[in-house]
């Protein structure tokens, strides 16, 4: 074991009871799914718009962080993201 010191790096960061929602342009929508295994793939029409917000909370060189009690709608990728440097 190795002693060591974790400075510039907040710790116990707590994002609770929230609730998000990401504006997109209802609009624009498509039929094409471009699934890679089979292509020209057509069915239902969905929301396609992907010009918004992809992420609601995002952890960056954070310790023992923690989200609870959110909701998130509508965001391109996800409700919480870690970046590089969090534990």
């Amino acid at each position: 074991m190795v002693k060591y010191d974790d400075p510039g790096r907040i710790e116990k960061v707590g994002v609770e009871n929230l609730r998000g929602m990401s504006e997109f342009d209802r609009t624009v929508r498509t039929k094409e799914y471009g699934n890679m295994d089979r292509p020209n793939y057509v069915a239902e029409e969905y929301y396609s718009d992907e010009n918004h917000y992809a992420n609601f909370i995002t952890f960056d060189n954070i310790k023992s962080g923690w989200v609870r009690n959110v909701t998130a709608l509508h965001f391109v990728y996800s409700m919480v993201g870690m970046q590089r440097g969090s534990k």
